[in-house]
């Protein structure tokens, strides 16, 4: 986040930050970086502590809708 910063107050002339992190609107211009150029990170949900919120949300980031917020979000 701090890369964003420095970058939308002209502290720096860019910055390498995740697309989940760009904040609208910004001043700028925003370049992907293309998906051949480097390995894709895999994420993975692992439920830690066995509580009915746990267990609720553990299931919800499995659902079409919460994979649609993801998406929308940057990821992949």
């Amino acid at each position: 986040m701090h890369a964003f910063q420095y970058v939308e107050s002209q502290n720096a002339e860019l910055g390498l930050i995740a697309k989940s992190l760009l904040q609208q609107p910004h001043n700028g211009t925003a370049i992907a970086i293309p998906s051949e150029w480097y390995q894709p990170i895999e994420q993975h949900v692992l439920l830690v502590k066995d509580s009915v919120f746990a267990r609720q949300f553990y299931h919800f980031v499995q659902t079409e809708q919460a994979q649609q917020l993801i998406k929308s979000m940057g990821y992949r």
